[in-house]
C-alpha cells in the first residue's frame, strides 16, 4: 500500500510540474492566459493573484484595451472563422454575469457597428497579437 501511495504522489507531482501557465496582464484587471498550449489563450477578469474569472473563451489571437473597453479577436480552430468581442470595463466586476459586460461573439461587420454604437474610441487598436501556430 505504501508503494502504491508513493507512486501516486510521484505521478501527481510530475503532472503538476508539467502544467506551465503563461499570463499576459493586459490592464489593471484583465489578463490573457493559457496552460500548456499557447493557442488556448483565453481572456480573464482578475480577482487576485490566484483567482480569475473567464470572460472570453480560448483561442484569443489579438487584444487591445484602454480605460473603458477591451477588444479581442478569437479564432475558431479549423474553421477559419474569426469572432470579435468588446468588453465594457465599467460594467464588469467580480460578481457580474459576463453577458452584462461582454458583447460577442460578433462578425467583423457587427463588431464595427457595435463599436460605433458603444462609442468605443477609434484610437483603440489591437495592440497584442498572439502567434496561434503552436
Amino acid at each position: 500500500m505504501r508503494n502504491v501511495l508513493s507512486i501516486f504522489f510521484a505521478i501527481a507531482f510530475f503532472c503538476l510540474l508539467g502544467c506551465k501557465k503563461k499570463t499576459s496582464l493586459i490592464s489593471g484587471k484583465y489578463e490573457v492566459d493559457y496552460i500548456d498550449i499557447p493557442k488556448e489563450r483565453a481572456l480573464y477578469y482578475v480577482i487576485d493573484d490566484y483567482s480569475s474569472i473567464g470572460r472570453i473563451k480560448s483561442r484569443i489571437t489579438d487584444v487591445g484595451w484602454n480605460e473603458n473597453h477591451v477588444i479581442a479577436k478569437r479564432s475558431i480552430d479549423g474553421l477559419g472563422i474569426i469572432c470579435y468581442y468588446i468588453i465594457d470595463v465599467k460594467k464588469d466586476h467580480i460578481n457580474a454575469d459576463p453577458s452584462e459586460a461582454v458583447i460577442g461573439p460578433m462578425t467583423k461587420e457587427e463588431f464595427i457597428k457595435t463599436r460605433s454604437t458603444m462609442n468605443v474610441s477609434t484610437n483603440l487598436k489591437f495592440t497584442l497579437h498572439y502567434n496561434s501556430i503552436f
